[in-house]
């Protein structure tokens, strides 16, 4: 049956259900022309207040994705029933729009004797609450949930609720859920493995893995590829991970599977040890693509062998594959690693070229790169062309900065920063403490003390940083009192004290400090000599300590 002119389409609707028969027809049909021609038709004719009629035609209009003429005709209805409240609001939710899919929910429980949610809208509003990453209006939908009893007949609701938790962290509650499911499906068990491993939870992934085995339910390739990924944690998950392995051979899933055949290689390249069983994997894939490629080369990199990745990158690239974003982030890495600036630029050019550029990922990693390399300008030029360079970018600039012995460089990055109202990291602060010590600027140092105190900052490498500062200012009072103060004491730190006090010729305190390092169980190492080889008496004063304290002890 065609639609025609408007007179012809009178005559053809004896009835109502001519109508719906219609509107069915064209959401089979997906006909776009003729379901606006039916609607204008039904509009005309006083049509859209009809409950059955506004339903289909609420129905209709979702499917093609016309959300707000759905909208229309909901708005239409002298009555609203059940399957109109479900299917706008799922509409919304699909449509990209989900406060308004939340606000007909709110509206459809206000009128709660009369209508009730269907199992789908649930499961939507669920996802939904994922997506915006609101897990106060999730708990809230759980709580109506199992006020109307649906939890525990409706298999999706549960699995949806497990998932929605594992996304959000709250593990202990996922768990719960999942324990309460009257069928624990597939499905559940890979939302509850992967939350585990997302969160960082490794080991009990591995167990719900094991369990999930024993009660009978086979693994799917999102099991084995999240379960893969919790076995990189340590050496003994990295055994499980040998016998996953072992498993997915002999049933055969690593023929026709690349996400599997990808972790499996991703699992192998994070353990040092075990490049070449990556390696393996990865040659014996029937069809590799971009993100297998990704994972071996990350490998290599992250492993310190930057040549091969290097190799293995440009094999990539012969072979017709382009690079992501990822894969260009690793490599320049391994350029760093290298110092390779000719691999660099190249790159560089590369990525300029394909309009990747741009990405502060990409951008930061450039700039690491320039850095590590030594061309600061460069990585001064990519630098200032960072619309809105974040904490990470100025770290970066400021470590090559400091790396390369360009202290006045990272004090200026420092007065920008300060000018800017942006806060340092650790790593920033370790580099400009390196800077004021230095440059002899105890004053600035000071200001960067009194932050780090306020911030209750006490990592060492930032204590050591101070207690190397003040010693090397000769303001051993201070030095003593932050060293002494803090318990994490490693070797580096008992040296910086030991070479401040050297370095002063407070002998009788630089004895007794290397007498205590040695009760205490810590061993001198080599470094302390580059504390004070400045001149020939500091060199004989540290040899007559340190045969004294061998004769003592």
């Amino acid at each position: 049956m065609s639609l025609m002119s408007e007179s012809d389409t009178k005559c053809m609707f004896s009835s109502i259900e001519d109508v719906i028969n219609i509107l069915i027809m064209c959401r089979n049909e997906k006909d776009l022309w003729k379901s606006l021609r039916l609607h204008t038709y039904i509009c005309t004719n006083g049509l859209e207040a009809h409950p059955s009629v506004g339903r289909y035609l609420i129905s209709l209009f979702v499917e093609l994705d016309k959300i707000w003429y759905a909208h229309q005709a909901f708005q239409r209805l002298l009555y609203v029933d059940e399957s109109s409240w479900n299917a706008l609001i799922y509409g919304f939710i699909n449509h990209g729009n989900p406060i308004q899919a939340f606000s007909l929910y709110q509206k459809m429980k206000d009128n709660y004797l009369v209508h009730c949610p269907c199992g789908y809208t649930f499961v939507a509003l669920l996802k939904a609450c994922i997506s915006l990453q609101d897990i106060e209006k999730g708990s809230q939908i759980h709580a109506d949930i199992a006020r109307i009893g649906l939890f525990e007949e409706d298999i999706f609701i549960g699995t949806t609720l497990v998932d929605m938790y594992a996304k959000f962290g709250f593990l202990e509650k996922a768990q719960d859920v999942f324990d309460s499911l009257s069928i624990q499906t597939i499905v559940s068990w890979n939302a509850l493995i992967c939350g585990c491993v997302e969160h960082g939870r490794s080991e009990e992934a591995l167990q719900l893995f094991e369990k999930m085995q024993e009660s009978g339910i086979s693994a799917d390739a999102i099991t084995l590829v999240c379960t893969l990924k919790a076995c990189r944690s340590n050496i003994e998950a990295f055994i499980r991970g040998q016998r996953i392995h072992a498993e997915i051979t002999r049933k055969g899933f690593l023929e026709g599977n690349i996400f599997i055949s990808t972790a499996l290689i991703d699992m192998y390249a994070k353990c040092g040890n075990s490049l070449k069983e990556a390696q393996y994997v990865f040659n014996k894939i029937p069809i590799q693509n971009e993100v297998s490629w990704t994972a071996l080369i990350a490998g290599y990199t992250d492993h310190g062998y930057g040549n091969e990745a290097l190799h293995y990158f440009k094999m990539m690239q012969n072979g017709g594959f382009s690079p992501h974003i990822s894969t260009f982030i690793s490599i320049m890495k391994a350029c760093s690693c290298i110092g390779s600036s000719v691999d660099g630029q190249e790159i560089h050019a590369e990525i300029t070229k394909r309009g990747i550029a741009g990405g502060i990922l990409v951008d930061n990693s450039l700039i690491d790169m320039y850095s590590k390399c030594g061309l600061l300008t460069e990585a001064k030029y990519v630098f200032d062309k960072l619309p809105s360079p974040t904490v990470v970018s100025w770290t970066v600039l400021i470590s090559g900065y400091s790396e390369h012995g360009f202290d006045q460089g990272v004090m200026e990055c420092l007065q920008k920063m300060q000018q800017e109202g942006i806060t340092l990291d650790s790593t920033a602060f370790v580099c400009c403490l390196k800077a004021c010590t230095n440059l002899q600027m105890l004053v600035v140092g000071q200001t960067l003390h009194t932050e780090i105190v306020g911030r209750g900052l006490s990592e060492t490498d930032s204590i050591t940083s101070l207690v190397q500062m003040y010693a090397r200012s000769g303001l051993l009072i201070e030095a003593r009192a932050l060293f002494d103060n803090f318990r994490d004491q490693t070797v580096i730190l008992w040296n910086v004290m030991i070479a401040g006090y050297v370095e002063s010729a407070h002998a009788s305190e630089a004895l007794a400090c290397f007498a205590v390092m040695q009760y205490q169980g810590f061993l001198p190492d080599d470094i302390t000599f580059l504390y004070i080889l400045n001149d020939w008496v500091h060199i004989l004063l540290f040899v007559i300590i340190y045969l004294i304290s061998k004769f003592w002890f």
